[in-house]
């Protein structure tokens, strides 16, 4: 959802980027995940302190979703005695 780009963006103060973002389709917490310097790109984000702290997020979203998808199997029930 738009909120949740919203909170991305504030978070880093750079909610300047906000508008671009969703016109450009980047209006949900997958696409932000996809960002990389090539979207940053086509996106006009030119600051490279900008570029820095946005894709330094991007990866820290993905080792968090990462973690998150591997969480341990449960241990199997002990045998009935």
């Amino acid at each position: 959802m738009a909120d949740d780009v919203t909170s991305f963006l504030s978070g880093l103060g750079l909610e300047c980027y906000l508008e671009v973002f969703i016109e450009n389709g980047f209006d949900d917490m997958v696409g932000i995940q996809a960002i990389d310097e090539s979207a940053l790109d086509a996106l006009g984000v030119v600051d490279e302190e900008h570029r820095a702290r946005m894709l330094a997020a991007v990866r820290t979203l993905a080792e968090n979703n990462a973690a998150t998808d591997e969480q341990p199997e449960p241990p199997a029930p002990a045998p009935a005695p």
